[in-house]
C-alpha cells in the first residue's frame, strides 16, 4: 500500500512537469519526505521507489526505476532523487 502510494505521488510529481510542456535542461531534484499519516511524525528507514514514465506520459518496457532509503539518523526522513534528461 506504501508503495503504491508513493509511486503515485512520484508520477503525480513528474506528470506535473511534462503536462507544464517544458523539458528542463538541468537536473532536476525531487525530495520525497515520508511522513506517519497517523502522527504525522517522519518514518525512519524505508525504502522509496519511484518509477518515471516517458514524456509522453506512456511506460516503456524497462522504465526507470529509481530507489532509496530515508536515513536512521536524520529528523528529516527525507530522499532525494536527481533526475536527468
Amino acid at each position: 500500500m506504501r508503495r503504491l502510494l508513493l509511486t503515485a505521488v512520484g508520477l503525480l510529481i513528474v506528470g506535473f512537469g511534462v503536462a507544464l510542456g517544458h523539458t528542463p535542461s538541468a537536473p532536476v531534484n525531487l525530495r520525497v519526505r515520508l511522513l506517519n499519516y497517523k502522527t504525522g511524525r517522519p518514518l525512519k528507514g524505508r525504502y522509496v521507489e519511484l518509477v518515471l514514465s516517458g514524456p509522453d506520459g506512456k511506460f516503456p518496457n524497462r522504465p526507470e526505476l529509481m530507489r532509496a532509503e530515508t536515513d536512521e539518523a536524520a529528523q528529516e526522513s527525507m530522499v532525494l532523487f536527481r533526475v536527468a534528461n
